[in-house]
């Protein structure tokens, strides 16, 4: 049996050093057992480049794996012998998984796909990194430097721009937040626009979307806005069919069709006070006259130009109703009046035959 012997050089509390052997290829590990042991592998030269390490070996001699150092001046976990770095750690304190050069504080490659933690905690690279047929990728650079982008093989899903921009189905995300059935240019959901956009959401067409500007909601059919609600200043209207509600907190601009339509009003009972004004027959008829219109009911011209409250046009109808049956009333009692003197004239007379 062949006895090899290895030197053992240790820095013990009081400067001296220990020998000890091994018999190959006897079993069982080398020890070194001292209170602060220090395993020194010491060059006999400071001259050239060097390979200062461990190296591991098979029982038929095949190099298994390197922990060491290069005379570049890191320390590495190589695979075979030195030369198949897969763990690194520079001077700078940087970390290289997959590689012998980190681009930051962490950096982790597989093939040409590279993910690093920067000393500025940015990011870079792929992550997971592996090949371009992974199912989930995380992509840190793409085609923009500074966006993240999450990607199943070749093709993207998600990503994060730079500015901030939330892109889903989309890489070119125009808001805060963006997402698309991956038509071109359109999007489902767009949060944040551009401009004084700040919600866009749009068929994959292009042609039917809502949107909003500065305060106001857009729903509308290609670049035709159908519907708004109008949620500054203090009107908060919605206009369909128009683009400005103006006073009015709904503005239809077309035909409203409904199973019923409750309208609030004051009513018009008042016309049955007694101290209520009531116009006589022939004030009536002077005023339709002069002004071509019932008194308190604005004219055609007027409900052309302005519309009609439909509340206060119940109420002024209620009202001639109301006033109408006063009329109606008083002529009834006239009438009866008159018949009766008809009927008294007709008695004296016929006495008198």
């Amino acid at each position: 049996m062949k006895k090899v012997l290895i030197v053992l050089f240790l820095i013990l509390p009081t400067g001296l050093s220990a020998q000890l052997s091994n018999d190959y290829p006897q079993a069982g590990p080398v020890r070194i057992s001292d209170y602060s042991p220090n395993l020194i592998l010491q060059r006999n030269t400071n001259e050239g480049g060097f390979v200062q390490g461990i190296q591991t070996k098979l029982f038929d001699g095949t190099y298994n794996w390197f922990f060491g150092n290069l005379h570049q001046g890191h320390w590495i976990v190589s695979k075979g012998d030195y030369q198949g770095i897969k763990f690194s750690i520079q001077e700078n304190g940087f970390v290289g998984i997959g590689t012998d050069s980190p681009a930051g504080l962490l950096s982790l490659k597989n093939n040409s796909k590279e993910f690093n933690i920067l000393a500025n905690q940015k990011l870079t690279g792929y992550w997971p990194p592996i090949s371009e047929v992974a199912t989930f990728t995380i992509q840190a650079s793409g085609d923009v430097p500074g966006n993240i982008a999450f990607a199943s093989g070749n093709t993207e899903h998600f990503r994060l721009t730079s500015l901030g921009n939330l892109g889903v189905g989309t890489t070119n995300p125009d808001s805060k937040l963006t997402i698309s059935d991956g038509g071109a240019g359109s999007y489902l959901l767009n949060v944040g626009g551009t401009g004084n956009g700040k919600i866009k959401v749009r068929h994959i067409d292009g042609k039917h979307w809502s949107s909003t500007e500065v305060d106001n909601l857009y729903f509308q059919h290609g670049i035709n806005k159908n519907t708004i609600i109008n949620a500054g200043g203090s009107t908060g209207g919605v206009g369909i069919g128009i683009m400005d509600p103006g006073i009015y907190k709904l503005n239809v601009s077309g035909k409203i069709r409904a199973d019923e339509i409750v309208v609030n009003t004051s009513g018009a009972d008042f016309v049955f006070d007694p101290g209520y004004n009531l116009l006589d027959l022939a004030e009536v008829e002077k005023y339709i006259e002069e002004n071509k219109h019932l008194p308190d009911v604005a004219p055609a011209s007027e409900m052309q130009s302005d519309g009609m409250n439909v509340s206060e046009m119940q109420t002024k109808l209620l009202q001639k109703v109301e006033e109408l049956t006063i009329y109606l009333i008083e002529q009834q009692k006239e009438i009866e009046m008159l018949k009766e003197l008809l009927n008294q004239h007709s008695n004296e007379e016929n006495e008198s035959i």
